[in-house]
């Protein structure tokens, strides 16, 4: 995204890669970094976003999206419930979800955890062998 915004002693122009839009009310909204993003089909996908979703359900509390490349689509997500719930799983928080991503967006799985991994910056560990069910 091109900004008038620029970092303080380096000349213009000059890229971020960050991502985000501006709504029709002159509101910017922040979407995360581009070193996020995976080619699916052709076509950029952004895993912050689909982590962004994920957690604006009331359902999730945190929740970690990785690209695996296994299948056509190698989008998994792992996600913590605010707390256990009947009837709450992967298929209806994908539901939920195909109100806000694109088909392409979708990850293939969801996959309810306990806890996901974080390093001791408090970041969260991208390696979703890391996550235990």
């Amino acid at each position: 995204m091109d900004t008038p915004w620029h970092v303080e002693g380096i000349d213009m122009p000059f890229s971020l890669k960050d991502m985000g839009y501006m709504d029709e009310s002159g509101n910017f909204y922040f979407e995360g970094r581009s070193d996020d993003i995976v080619n699916i089909r052709g076509r950029k996908v952004s895993l912050l976003k689909i982590q962004n979703r994920l957690e604006q359900l009331d359902e999730v509390q945190e929740a970690s999206v990785v690209y695996t490349g296994k299948s056509d689509t190698g989008i998994e997500a792992f996600v913590v419930l605010k707390e256990p719930a009947a009837g709450v799983d992967g298929r209806r928080l994908s539901e939920k979800l195909r109100e806000t991503l694109a088909h392409f967006e979708m990850p293939r799985k969801i996959v309810i955890v306990y806890e996901i991994p974080k390093n001791e910056s408090g970041k969260i560990i991208k390696n979703n062998r890391q996550i235990q069910k």
